[in-house]
C-alpha cells in the first residue's frame, strides 16, 4: 500500500503497487465499510464494465476481504480543471446520458485524468457505486453537475 486515498460514506480506498521493477503496476483498492454490504462491490464492478470497458476492474479477495480492484487515475490540478470543462461535458453524455444513466456524485473528488494516446488527456468520472438508470426529473442532470464544479 502506498497511499490512504480516504474513506467515504461506503468504504475506504487505497493506493496500491507491485513490488516487482520488472512488471511494476498501480492500483486502487476499495474496501467496505461493512462487510456484509460487499455485496455493492460487485455491483459497482457491473457498472465499471457497462460505462468503461476500456479499464478492467474486478472484485477479488484481499487479506481475507473482498476488494474491487480498479485503475488509478491522476487528480486533475485546480489551475487545470477549466480545460477539462467541455471534455467532462462529453464524457457525461457519450459515457452516461446516452445510455440513460446518471451518475449522482460527480465532485472534483471522484474525477481524475488519464492519457488516451492520440485522443490526449482524457477525463474519467470514477466512484461508480452511485450510478443509477435515468428516472422521472434528471433531466439536466449534465448541466447542474458542471455548473457545480464550475461555481465561481
Amino acid at each position: 500500500a502506498i497511499e490512504d486515498l480516504g474513506r467515504g460514506s461506503a468504504g475506504k480506498c487505497w493506493l496500491c503497487a507491485t513490488v516487482s521493477a520488472r512488471n511494476a503496476a498501480v492500483c486502487v483498492l476499495k474496501y467496505r465499510n461493512r462487510e456484509e454490504h460487499s455485496y455493492r462491490l460487485h455491483t459497482e464492478q457491473a457498472w465499471w464494465e457497462a460505462v468503461y470497458p476500456e479499464f478492467k476492474t474486478r472484485v477479488e479477495s484481499w487479506c481475507g476481504t473482498l476488494a474491487l480492484l480498479m485503475p488509478h487515475f491522476s487528480t486533475i490540478p485546480e489551475g487545470r480543471r477549466q480545460g477539462f470543462k467541455e471534455p467532462l461535458r462529453k464524457l457525461l453524455f457519450s459515457k452516461f446520458a446516452s445510455e440513460k444513466l446518471v451518475h449522482t456524485d460527480v465532485r472534483w473528488r471522484n474525477i481524475g485524468s488519464y492519457e488516451a494516446g492520440e485522443d490526449g488527456e482524457l477525463p474519467v468520472v470514477y466512484d461508480l457505486e452511485s450510478v443509477r438508470q435515468e428516472a422521472e426529473g434528471d433531466e439536466g442532470w449534465i448541466d447542474r453537475s458542471i455548473d457545480y464544479l464550475y461555481e465561481a
